[in-house]
């Protein structure tokens, strides 16, 4: 018993005199310490010398014995005027369309005459909320403790558009203390949870009810045995509960969007891992979706480990496994008509074993189906089967939600009862205690029915086309540009290659000058190198000449070393300096590019470079400017600077896109094909944003999978975490 209860109990043990010397004493004290408990007594005092009635009084203290006193109650006894011969349910539909909104009027202006046959003093005591409404449509009310009454149309006997309708409810005890309600049935004690009553006037004259009306009381908590009575006056002005008739357990439609109906966890864990858009979750889910058995299982396979191999057939064989096993090979791993297969998915790095048979899956594409307004005012659209689409997720059986979408027109009990046997284990034991519930249904006639199923068809199949589609589209262009990206990169590395046999042939040229010019011999500083030949004569030279001297030119331009070469006393040196240049801040880049510009070639040089170093060779006799360009997913950065040998430290400044391509391009472009470089920088850095947006997709895919088909073995990375390296796996078989 609560604690307001067991306080309104000893006030009135105290206030009747039945409380011992002792406690009374006690009780005293209690009064004359705490304010509040006085004032309670006081207020009781007065209620029963309103109700002046020691019969009421002792009926009252009895029934006080089961009160549990809540803000919210679902236990009825209805004191019912107008409707002796109605049947009472829960409301079944809250917002009905095109329902007119009533005009709420309380005050002290009472239709209920004097005398009545039905009311009695009771309704004098409870405040009267009169509500003029429409005859013609239908209407929902709610009175001030949240008693909802829906009035279909033409539910009243009269030919008037307009009637007043009287709501009276006492929800509490102290309400029903007031009011001097019995809680009694032909002499016993009921235990109540609450009273309403409920009036219709036509110009002031009691007008009678035609149509059932439907009632919803709001609850806490739902209690199992209550019934619903009728107030049925006696001779002495007191209410008798009589006729008790099963409370229907219909249920209450809500906004179907405002449920969810994603698989167990996978809203919370998309928002933990930093996915908390209701669109993207939406769009992962159903991207999940499959029309046939091989849909959701078409992953690339590769040769399994040695491991893998032996975790997998139990012997050492690194054979290939493709994505469809032998008739023996199933048989081998999960035993005659095993209907699994492996596959393993490169990229992702996981290894999947699937069953195969649609029913063993819930198919994304009918949650989408369902998850629409058309369901509004099903039985789908309720909490009661928010709570079982947790347990059709666990069940891994599509034929089990089928069953509750092509069954709208039943209560939910029997639906669940048709589903125990299709489901096992602790599935089936939620099911059973779902049927004992005795959830009822939403009202719906055949021909809703009847649409409502071929609309469930018609639109799972559009929806999974659409979506299969939606995503083949979306991979073939990914496939696409990855074919386009890799043809700029090949590309890109033939273009530096041409760049670097261009610079070394200028500056060969450049070197050749320089070597003949203070050897003093003849030297067409303009003609075009000759390159030694691929094969060689081995033959005795008995004195220098100028092939001799191209040679040593060329290979000391090749191998970028000092070399001296000498001809009748004169010597002619080409001379290389060190150059290291690094990078500050190296790691924050997810790519860098340096170039060394010989800027009387204008040709670069692409260098390549290690932990943020990049290491050259200068030639003396020609000045350079070297140029950084790098960036990462969400900067670029620039920076250029003449080029001094030693080592020297290049600090970047972040650039916009546009700079990049308007400033920078035109600063660069008197160089050979920098601005082709420039824009395949650019496309580059678009590309791999993209190529890691995918890879994150799969991996967040790979991390999902589990959650939206919780009976699918799997060799999974051991780790939660998405990024973690794909070489750690471990087996994961059902028995």
């Amino acid at each position: 018993m609560r604690k307001e209860l067991i306080e309104i109990e000893k006030i009135e043990q105290y206030l009747l005199k039945t409380m011992s010397k002792t406690e009374r004493t006690e009780f005293e004290k209690q009064i004359g310490s705490n304010p509040d408990l006085k004032a309670k007594v006081e207020a009781q005092q007065t209620i029963m010398e309103a109700v002046g009635r020691m019969a009421l009084k002792q009926s009252t203290k009895n029934a006080h014995k089961s009160f549990k006193l809540k803000a919210l109650l679902t236990k009825l006894i209805v004191l019912m005027a107008i409707v002796a011969t109605a049947g009472f349910i829960t409301l079944q539909v809250l917002n009905a369309e095109n329902s007119e909104k009533p005009t709420g009027i309380s005050g002290n202006t009472s239709f209920l005459p004097r005398n009545d046959s039905i009311s009695n003093f009771s309704n004098k005591m409870l405040e009267e909320e009169i509500f003029r409404i429409s005859t013609q449509q239908d209407t929902v009310i709610e009175n001030k403790d949240g008693v909802v009454i829906y009035i279909p149309a033409n539910a009243f006997d009269t030919d008037n558009t307009e009637i007043d309708l009287l709501v009276q409810s006492a929800l509490s005890a102290e309400d029903i203390l007031y009011a001097g309600l019995s809680t009694t049935s032909n002499g016993d004690a009921l235990e109540t949870g609450g009273m309403f009553y409920v009036d219709a006037f036509e110009n002031g004259k009691r007008i009678n009810l035609v149509k059932d009306l439907q009632v919803d009381v709001p609850t806490d908590t739902k209690v199992d045995g209550m019934q619903l009575y009728a107030g049925e006056k006696t001779k002495d002005g007191d209410i008798n509960w009589v006729n008790p008739a099963p409370l229907k357990n219909s249920l209450t439609p809500v906004d179907i969007l405002t449920l969810d109906f994603f698989p167990p966890t996978y809203d919370v864990k998309l928002t933990d891992w930093g996915y908390p858009n209701k669109e993207f979750k939406d769009s992962l889910y159903y991207s999940f979706a499959f029309e046939d058995k091989e849909d959701v299982f078409e992953i690339p396979a590769r040769p399994l480990t040695r491991d893998e191999a032996k975790l997998i057939y139990g012997k050492e064989d690194n054979r290939a496994l493709d994505n469809s096993m032998s008739k023996e090979e199933s048989e081998f791993l999960f035993g005659v008509n095993g209907n699994r297969r492996i596959s393993y998915d490169e990229e992702i790095g996981t290894i999947f074993i699937g069953f195969l048979e649609n029913n063993v899956h819930i198919n994304p594409v009918s949650i989408k189906t369902i998850w629409n307004t058309k369901f509004n005012n099903t039985n789908l659209a309720t909490k009661e089967f928010e709570e079982r689409l947790v347990w059709i997720h666990k069940s891994c059986n599509q034929s089990v939600l089928d069953v509750y979408i092509n069954n709208l027109d039943k209560p939910l009990y029997e639906v669940d009862l048709m589903v125990v046997d299709m489901v096992s284990g602790e599935v089936r034991s939620k099911f059973i205690e779902f049927s004992k519930r005795k959830d009822g249904k939403v009202e719906l006639d055949d021909v809703a029915t009847q649409k409502l199923s071929g609309y469930y068809k018609t639109k799972t199949k559009a929806y999974t086309k659409a979506l299969l589609a939606t995503q083949k589209t979306y991979w073939d262009e990914q496939a696409q540009k990855d074919v386009d990206q890799q043809k700029a990169n090949t590309e890109s590395v033939l273009r530096d290659i041409r760049n670097k046999e261009d610079v070394f042939n200028k500056e060969l040229s450049i070197n050749l000058c320089k070597v003949y010019s203070e050897l003093k011999q003849n030297y067409d500083c303009n003609r075009k190198p000759i390159p030694p030949p691929k094969a060689t004569y081995s033959v005795s030279v008995s004195s220098t000449g100028w092939n001799n001297i191209d040679k040593q030119v060329f290979f000391a331009t090749l191998n970028r070393e000092t070399t001296s070469i000498s001809l009748n006393g004169k010597t002619s040196t080409l001379t290389y300096d060190n150059w290291i240049g690094s990078i500050a801040e190296h790691e924050t880049y997810d790519r860098i590019n340096v170039y060394n510009i010989p800027k009387t070639i204008n040709s670069y040089v692409k260098i390549k470079g290690d932990k943020g170093k990049y290491t050259y060779k200068l030639n003396v006799d020609l000045e350079y400017e070297t140029v950084v360009l790098a960036w990462n997913e969400n900067q670029l950065y620039y920076t250029a600077k003449t080029t001094k040998k030693g080592e020297e430290t290049f600090k970047l400044k972040a650039i916009s896109e546009v700079d990049f391509k308007t400033k920078i391009k035109a600063k660069l472009g008197h160089i050979n094909t920098m601005d082709v470089e420039i824009d395949y920088i650019i496309n580059t850095r678009v590309n791999e944003k993209r190529v890691k947006g995918n890879m994150k997709r799969k991996k967040l895919r790979s991390r999902v999978e589990p959650i939206v088909f919780p009976c699918l073995s799997e060799i999974t990375v051991s780790s939660d975490d998405p990024t973690v390296d794909s070489t750690s796996v471990e087996l994961k078989l059902d028995d």
